[in-house]
């Protein structure tokens, strides 16, 4: 039996239906940065920063997607080429030609994940991140999240929900 959305949403609670209505979904996100450039350390010191210099139309798009509450992995480029720290999007607003995202550090990795163990594993491979080098600004799959979470030796605890 086929049911559209209408009958479907009509069938639920009252509570149901606010629970619905306000339902929020956290995503995750990688943004890359030579260290050289700013540093997750820099990020730490200054407490927050505007992230922009983004050119890429696919990280742009990303970019856009990215929401208030949002946790970001922080990954340095370069000969380093491994995430090190947590950040959080404390603002985000799309404006008509470049959204306005704002992060701050969280928290700093006890251990670097470098990506070559992120390639290691091998159920990365259809990750932006292995599959986009190039690409600055990209969404990470539960699974990636947690392997590299589960791998950096800190405790997020309830600051995913920051």
């Amino acid at each position: 039996m086929h049911r559209d959305k209408r009958t479907a949403h009509a069938a639920l609670t009252e509570p149901d239906k606010y629970r619905l209505k306000n339902l929020v979904v956290m995503a995750h996100w990688l943004f890359k940065e030579e260290p050289e450039h700013f540093s997750f350390e820099e990020l730490q010191m200054e407490g927050m920063t505007a992230w922009d210099g983004v050119k890429n139309n696919l990280a742009l798009r990303n970019l856009k997607s990215v929401a208030k509450g949002d946790m970001i992995l922080y990954y340095h480029t370069g000969d380093e080429k491994c995430v090190v720290g947590l950040a959080v999007c404390t603002e985000s607003r799309g404006t008509v030609g470049y959204p306005h995202v704002s992060i701050k550090a969280v928290k700093k990795f006890k251990h670097r994940v470098p990506l070559s163990a992120i390639k290691t594993a091998g159920q990365f491979k259809d990750e932006p991140l292995v599959r986009i080098p190039r690409l600055s600004v990209m969404p990470v799959g539960e699974k990636l999240w947690k392997f590299i979470i589960g791998s950096s030796g800190i405790d997020i605890g309830g600051e995913e929900r920051l």
